[in-house]
């Protein structure tokens, strides 16, 4: 590192056609997976525990929702196997 400089976090921007549609979220999810080669089990692991997750919600986004919502899900009866 040059000394004196001020670290900058990466940033990942997309790239292409700007009237493409933007990705949806579970394929953003898989790319970024991917991305730090993780294994497509743990991809599919991931994935499902997502999917989950927001149908416990009644598909809301992830973003419009916090502590609380994470708190019910994981402690949910439904959720038990």
């Amino acid at each position: 590192m040059i000394s004196g400089a001020i670290a900058r976090p990466l940033i990942a921007r997309e790239t292409g056609p700007a009237d493409s549609p933007k990705p949806r979220l579970l394929d953003r999810v898989r790319a970024a997976l991917r991305a730090r080669h993780y294994s497509r089990r743990t991809e599919q692991a991931y994935v499902t525990w997502i999917r989950r997750y927001i149908f416990f919600h009644a598909k809301r986004h992830p973003a419009e929702m916090g502590a609380p919502e994470v708190t019910g899900f994981v402690t949910s009866e439904s959720n038990s196997s």
